[in-house]
This record gives C-alpha cells, sequence and structure tokens, in this order.
C-alpha cells in the first residue's frame, strides 16, 4: 500500500528499469504522463486547489476549510524523494519505502531515520502480526525483527516484489510477477500459493480471511482457502491498486481510469469513474469514518463523496501530484507517497471529533 487496506507506481525518469517489473511500471507511467496532460488542461484554477474537511460523522458533504490539506514531512535523509510504499505499526512507526532503502519515523514525519537497504528500491512493507517488517525489493523479500540487528535477507531471490499483505491469520503474502507467495511463519520459508503467470500487483484480505489478488493482466482472482484454489472474478482490466473495507465493499483501482466497487464479493460492480477524468489509480485507502482516498498518477488526491456520487479532488498543499501508497496513523493523520516530492501528511487528522 501494508495491512489488509493498502495496496503501488514507478517514475517516468527512473533510471532504475532492470526487470520486467521496472519495464511494466514504466510503461504505466508513461500512460500516467501523458493523461496528467489532458487532466491538466481539463481543470481551472478554482477546480485545481480545492480543499475540504472530511466529517467524523461519516457525512459526505465536506466543508470548506481555508488552510492547505496536506504539508510535506521532514526530509529524508540524503534528499532521497521517490518514495514507492508506505506501512504503519500499530506502535505508530512510519515506513517508508524508497529509491534507496527504507527509512522509518517514530513522530509522524518530524524527523526519518534509515534503516538500511541503501541502493534498494523498495515497492513494497508490511507489519506481520507479530511486528516484523518485511520489505519487497527487486531480489526478493527483507525481514527487520529489530534495528539492532538491521535487515536480513527472507528469501524469495531473484524475485520482484510488487505488493504485499498481511493474512487474516498473520502471515506475509508477496505478489510478484509469478504469482502469490506466503511466508506461513514469517521467517525464511516462501510457499507459492497460485497465480503463476500473473503479475499480481495488488492483494487485499477480507474479514472472513478471503484473498483478493490483483493482476496487471487479468483482473481480480479470489480464494477462500488461503491459495489452494482460485476463482476469476472476470474483471479484463489491469489492476493496480485493491481496498476491502469493514462496511463488506471491495474497490479496485485500475489503469484505465476506473474505480470498481462490489458489495457481493465481486459478483457484480459498480464503476465509481466521475471525477477521475482517466487518471490511473495507484493506491486506495479508508479511514477511520468510512472516506475512501485515491492516490493516482498525475491526478494526485481524490476521495469519494458519496452524496454527490463523485470522487473530489483534494490537492492543496501537495506538490507532487504522482501518489503512490496511501497509509492512516491510529489517529487518522493520513500520509501519501509520492513519486518526486517524497512523503506528505494531512495537515490535521481526516476524521473529526
Amino acid at each position: 500500500m501494508a495491512k489488509d487496506n493498502r495496496t503501488g507506481t514507478i517514475y517516468a525518469f527512473s533510471l532504475k528499469l532492470k526487470t520486467e517489473m521496472m519495464n511494466m511500471k514504466y510503461q504505466r507511467v508513461i500512460f500516467g504522463f501523458v493523461v496528467f496532460t489532458l487532466f491538466f488542461l481539463s481543470f481551472n484554477c478554482a477546480q485545481r486547489n480545492p480543499v475540504h474537511a472530511l466529517n467524523g460523522n461519516n457525512n459526505s458533504n465536506p466543508n470548506p476549510v481555508t488552510n492547505t490539506f496536506w504539508e510535506p514531512t521532514a526530509e529524508l535523509p540524503g534528499g532521497v524523494v521517490q518514495v514507492y510504499s508506505l506501512t504503519y505499526s500499530i506502535y505508530g512507526t512510519l515506513l517508508a519505502g524508497t529509491s534507496d532503502g527504507v527509512f522509518n519515523s517514530v513522530d509522524k514525519g518530524k524527523s526519518w531515520t534509515k534503516t538500511g537497504l541503501s541502493d534498494t528500491s523498495v515497492w513494497a512493507l508490511a507489519y506481520s502480526a507479530q511486528n516484523i517488517a518485511f520489505a519487497g525489493t527487486d531480489n526478493g523479500v527483507y525481514r527487520l525483527t529489530n534495528y539492532r540487528d538491521g535487515w536480513s535477507f527472507s528469501g524469495l531471490i531473484r524475485k520482484s516484489i510488487i505488493s504485499m499483505a498481511t493474512s487474516y491469520n498473520g502471515h506475509i503474502l508477496a505478489g510478484t510477477n509469478e504469482g502469490l507467495f506466503i511466508s506461513a511463519n514469517n521467517d525464511f520459508i516462501w510457499k507459492s500459493i497460485g497465480l503463476a503467470t500473473e503479475p499480481i500487483w495488488a492483494i487485499v484480505i477480507d474479514n472472513q480471511g478471503s484473498i483478493y489478488a490483483g493482476s496487471f493482466k487479468k483482473g481480480v482472482f479470489k480464494s477462500n482457502d488461503q491459495g489452494t484454489s482460485w476463482s476469476d472474478l472476470n474483471l479484463r482490466l489491469s489492476v493496480l491498486s485493491l481496498l476491502w473495507t469493514s462496511t463488506g465493499y471491495l474497490y479496485v483501482g485500475t489503469v484505465a481510469n476506473r474505480v470498481l466497487r462490489s458489495a457481493d464479493d465481486g459478483k457484480n460492480w459498480q464503476q465509481l469513474r466521475v471525477g477521475l477524468s482517466g487518471i490511473p489509480v495507484n493506491s486506495l485507502a479508508v479511514n477511520a469514518a468510512g472516506k475512501i482516498f485515491a492516490g493516482t498518477s498525475g491526478g494526485g488526491m481524490f476521495y469519494y463523496s458519496n452524496s454527490d456520487s463523485r470522487w473530489e479532488i483534494v490537492n492543496s498543499g501537495l506538490t507532487d501530484w504522482d501518489v503512490t501508497a496511501i497509509v492512516f496513523s491510529q489517529d487518522n493523520i493520513a500520509f501519501v507517497a509520492t513519486e518526486g516530492g517524497g512523503v506528505f501528511r494531512s495537515t490535521k487528522p481526516t476524521v473529526s471529533n
């Protein structure tokens, strides 16, 4: 994203596109650059900079406020600006996966410390149920049990890790260009659980423990038995992000400016397209009040207004509109990773008391 509700884009001018995954991401962002140009021309100044407050009573009507919505966190050590992944632990540690390893913050982005994996692009992050951090890279998975010992190699050598999530029973899942893998003991042994021909760009778990895997080629697959068998949900779309909410909705973000929503585990779908203007949806997240946020390539940040049945832009203060990941802290501060501007946070909680 990551946790159950998270899920990632590559910079259009990155020089580190060495694997098949990198080439695919490069193509995606070239597309994103083109649609961004169309997006830019379609908005006047008033539309480009609206700022809204999000209500804690789950009322879908945003209230205008005068201050900016986003502010940059502290600069990452070494001037690193390409951030690909985020995760937030139950103990309040924010991790950022970048083009130069992993950084952590224990004060909501006021300061950052490098934890290791220098010169390594970290595309995905997740915490296990035991609060062990896992990082997905171009060359397998690394794990961090404590900062004294640093990162150690966990497995899946020579595999590009595109996505990660924590299963219902606390195990780590890793999506690769060659299917989905699970570490049953959150250690060094990884097992393939299918979809070997699919590039798995997103993973999410529902409250029954079912696994949803988003393929860049063939849409969404579902398993009710921890990957022993899979059913195809018949979405022939390139999936970039997935989200499952406690209200029972499954959301899918795609390359082709679409977010789809299902209330019946993928049997039927509703398109939530109005307001996105042809923008690839890299990341989806939900806050404690049930507001759905979308991070896009070239269009920045949006949230969905149920009352208006459309996406509302919320970019005030956000200087980089290539968003790769979204997470929320326990007190509902939103954090977003960007392709060239580092990490941003909301200036106040996204849920009012």
